[in-house]
């Protein structure tokens, strides 16, 4: 078995990530709601301030209760909350950005697909057909195709909503909302929790 130390070490690393990738995820989600980058900067601000904070409250805490320092305990415990709400909502927000746009990009991809295919259809009805525009009409269609304009605008939810999960779209921007932000409020934590055996009851004096 690795040594506590590594243990440690990797636990580290695994939380450097969580908290690199919510800090990003809030940031970008600030860059494309604020229009203004100054207004986006300060924005942005706010979400990695929430997700270092995320990241440091459960150590205090654990300090805290190591020295029977309720007050620190209950004060850091709703900060706490607030801020993986206030960073939760940043991660959903970003979530639902970049799924929509994706969405999005998608449906207009398989929308022009089918009206090059309607105009090739009609191309093909005329008395005299242009050869040149069918042609052009054909190699337009294969290029839609060959970039994927005839998948799902959400294959993921569609997938999920086959398997009876209904709004798989929403759930699946919630889960990744919150594993992101509690792998970067928790994975501290647990990392360097002391989880050696007590052979001293904990002192509460």
């Amino acid at each position: 078995m690795p040594s506590g130390k590594v243990k440690k070490f990797v636990g580290f690393l695994i939380a450097a990530g969580f908290i690199g990738l919510s800090a990003l995820s809030n940031l970008s989600f600030a860059f494309q709601v604020a229009r203004d980058p100054y207004l986006a900067c300060i924005f942005g601000a706010f979400g990695i301030v929430a997700t270092f904070t995320n990241a440091y409250i459960p150590l205090r805490i654990l300090d805290a209760y190591d020295a029977g320092r309720k007050s620190v305990i209950v004060i850091g415990t709703l900060l706490f909350i607030v801020s993986v709400t206030v960073s939760l909502v940043y991660a959903l927000g970003f979530a639902s950005t970049f799924r929509d746009n994706g969405a999005a990009d998608q449906a207009a991809l398989s929308a022009n697909l089918k009206t090059t295919e309607d105009q090739l259809r009609d191309a093909l009805k005329a008395p005299r057909p242009n050869a040149k525009l069918v042609n052009e009409y054909r190699e337009q269609i294969k290029k839609y195709r060959t970039v994927g304009a005839l998948k799902s605008d959400d294959a993921q939810a569609t997938t999920l909503e086959a398997l009876g999960i209904p709004n798989a779209r929403y759930w699946v921007r919630l889960l990744f909302a919150i594993f992101v932000e509690l792998g970067s409020a928790l994975m501290l934590f647990i990392a360097f929790a002391d989880t050696t055996k007590r052979t001293i009851p904990r002192s509460r004096a």
